[in-house]
């Protein structure tokens, strides 16, 4: 019976089926997309990450053959030669996470390394890599895209909902009938399990597809990345056990959601028949309504009171879905305009050196890289972003402190005065440790070699837990100035070619030991790369905007029939056509406008709350108007066309 009752439903039925295939097809679009982007930005990182230590744990460049048996036989470890670099491997990868265990693997190769330097006159250089901050680093976007698709799954689960519900509805009927002839519960529940089953498959099906289709030419043609001077790769790529998972997930949900619906509107069918009229449909206690003079105004009101259930479900497929496509857009937008900008002016390339344990750049490094052919400048970048050492003059037993170092103009002027202070007065954060200095305290800060006193200590945290330290401009700009050079920018004189430059400065400094990025290249990958991003935002607002469309369609032009006999009852009293009409028709635009105006409310305030979150400055230019705008047009077709064509049909049988 199963197999006959469904064949005899899709061909009498075909637009009530493919309108649910399409809706669980583009249901699963969504997060299937954002997790093709998630697994391409990991795999891209790993295999950036693979390219350049070979999956090695520890690097010896400038190295050679005859240095080879030096690393060959240590305990734990094998090593290998790949074009005058060794690479070296702990054997048992448990071992990796033994932090004490690596720090002795990482000490002892380093005492060999100098050992052969001060003995041979070598000039090898050690490297050794952590994973920790790179795999924090990937755990931190992958829970950001994870969440991304936790909402656009709760989102399509309210889509269903509001579809799967009606889309039943219109077979309550035939579950009647079939009870009629004899077929038991588990029999009907049985057809309706197995269509909704054959329908998810293949909506799976067209969303694997569909996803991978969309991401690999997005990927492919505009964002994707990878080469030397790129920061990050991204390339596509698929993770089949995380779709399935989401598939499974998605499964599980929906059909959790259609059992439910399925029980409650087979039994619906055999209620008792007090609280259903003739025609099976549930008999509904109202408040009194109170009649106006005129018959449009009583009607309005009757309408109202009547209708208010069904239009809030339509509230649930419209509002989620432009709160998305609003946000979605406008942040893009915004956070995409300061990428047209062109790079500084001295900084067109950069190079700096791969490891500053032991490289950095000198003044015959510049003269160098300004002797080549197209070379305007080289101008040395000073930072002081690693972590300084703070230690007391005053005590017995000299305490210290790992320390972040600031400028006075890095402090929060309504938070901490600092006018008046001297060139060798700092202020001190102390609020998240048990820090045992005091205002006038002499300290040094290694390596600088002038003592400084501390002039203020407040309690405005950094990071939450590590020690900063403000000095003054004066100081902050001589110590930046006597430390070493760890990057260079280079400025390209006007009509020069940047990749020649870049392949002149290449033959200078290995690209293993250095790193040279083309910002002027990078910056016009960036620019070719947005209308992908925009590609992508639209295809996820396309999706979305073919939910709202096709569901309100069905649910709106259902409903609107299913009122044929109280539109009969109201003409007979007396109710002109028209009224009838202008009464649905107004009430229909009313609540469009109240979805349109509150979606877009949302959407902007969501996106002014992430920008000022992220430190960044809330804006929307013409271009997110102008798509509002047509979002918003959308929305109020949506709801008013198919009320409209409705209403033209039910009053013409009338």
């Amino acid at each position: 019976m199963v197999s006959l009752y469904l064949a005899q439903s899709i061909k009498r039925r075909r637009r009530v089926h493919l309108v649910l295939l399409i809706i669980i097809a583009c249901s699963m679009v969504l997060p299937l997309i954002v997790s093709i982007y998630r697994s391409s930005m990991v795999y891209g990182d790993e295999m950036q990450h693979l390219n350049h230590t070979h999956g090695a744990n520890y690097l010896i460049l400038r190295s050679s053959e005859e240095y080879l048996p030096e690393f060959s036989e240590l305990p734990g470890l094998s090593s290998e030669l790949i074009d005058g670099t060794i690479y070296i491997f702990i054997q048992n990868p448990d071992e990796i996470e033994d932090t004490t265990k690596k720090s002795n693997y990482s000490l002892m190769l380093f005492n060999i390394v100098q050992s052969i330097n001060g003995r041979d006159g070598a000039d090898l250089i050690f490297a050794s890599f952590s994973d920790e901050v790179r795999l924090q680093q990937q755990f931190s976007m992958s829970i950001t895209l994870h969440i991304v698709s936790l909402v656009f799954l709760v989102v399509a689960l309210l889509i269903i909902r509001a579809s799967y519900g009606n889309h039943l509805k219109q077979f309550s009927q035939d579950m009647e009938v079939m009870r009629s002839c004899g077929a038991t519960n588990k029999q009907i529940y049985a057809v309706f399990l197995t269509e909704f089953i054959m329908v998810f498959l293949l909506g799976a099906a067209i969303a694997v597809g569909a996803a991978s289709a969309v991401m690999y030419i997005i990927i492919d043609k505009f964002i994707g990345v990878q080469g030397v001077g790129a920061l990050t790769w991204l390339i596509f790529h698929v993770d089949a056990v995380e779709f399935g998972i989401i598939i499974g997930e998605f499964f599980v949900m929906t059909a959790i959601m259609s059992c439910v619906f399925l029980v409650s509107t087979f039994n619906g069918r055999k209620a008792k028949s007090n609280r259903y009229d003739a025609a099976g449909n549930k008999i509904r206690r109202y408040k009194s309504l109170t009649i106006a003079n005129d018959a449009r105004t009583s009607l309005f009101r009757l309408f109202q009171q009547r209708t208010r259930k069904q239009i809030i479900s339509c509230y649930w497929v419209s509002i989620p879905s432009t709160i998305i496509i609003v946000f979605l857009f406008t942040f893009l937008v915004s956070t995409t305009g300061d990428l047209f900008v062109p790079p500084e002016h001295d900084l067109n390339l950069t190079i700096s050196p791969l490891y500053r344990e032991t490289l950095s750049f000198g003044a015959e490094d510049i003269e160098a890289i300004e002797k080549l052919d197209g070379v305007g400048k080289a101008v040395a970048r000073h930072s002081l972003s690693e972590f300084y050492i703070l230690s007391s003059s005053l005590a017995d037993q000299p305490v210290t402190y790992s320390t972040y170092l600031k400028r006075f103009g890095d402090l929060d002027a309504s938070a901490v005065k600092v006018d008046g202070l001297g060139k060798y007065d700092i202020v001190i954060n102390a609020n998240s440790q048990n820090i045992s200095y005091e205002i006038g305290d002499t300290i040094s800060i290694y390596p600088m070699e002038a003592s400084v006193r501390i002039a203020q200590v407040f309690d405005i945290p950094y990071n939450g837990r590590m020690l900063t330290t403000y000095l003054s401009d004066e100081l902050y700009g001589e110590f930046a100035l006597s430390q070493p050079v760890f990057m260079l920018g280079i400025d390209i004189e006007s009509g020069a070619d940047s990749g020649a430059v870049e392949s002149s400065i290449g033959n200078l400094y290995p690209k293993d030991e250095f790193s040279l990025v083309n910002n002027i290249a990078m910056h016009e990958k960036t620019v070719s790369s947005i209308p992908g991003y925009f590609a992508l935002d639209l295809t996820l607002s396309g999706i979305l905007l073919l939910f709202i469309l096709i569901i309100l369609a069905v649910k709106l032009g259902d409903f609107i029939s299913g009122q044929r006999s109280n539109m009969q009852v109201l003409y007979e009293l007396g109710a002109d056509k028209s009224d009838i009409k202008a009464a649905y028709r107004k009430l229909t635009l009313k609540l469009s406008l109240i979805a349109v105006v509150f979606s877009v409310a949302v959407g902007l305030a969501s996106h002014a709350f992430v920008s000022i979150s992220a430190g960044m400055v809330f804006q929307v230019d013409i271009r997110a108007v102008i798509f509002q705008l047509i979002v918003a047009f959308l929305i109020l077709w949506a709801y008013n066309y198919p009320v409209r064509r409705e209403l033209e049909n039910v009053l013409k049988s009338i």
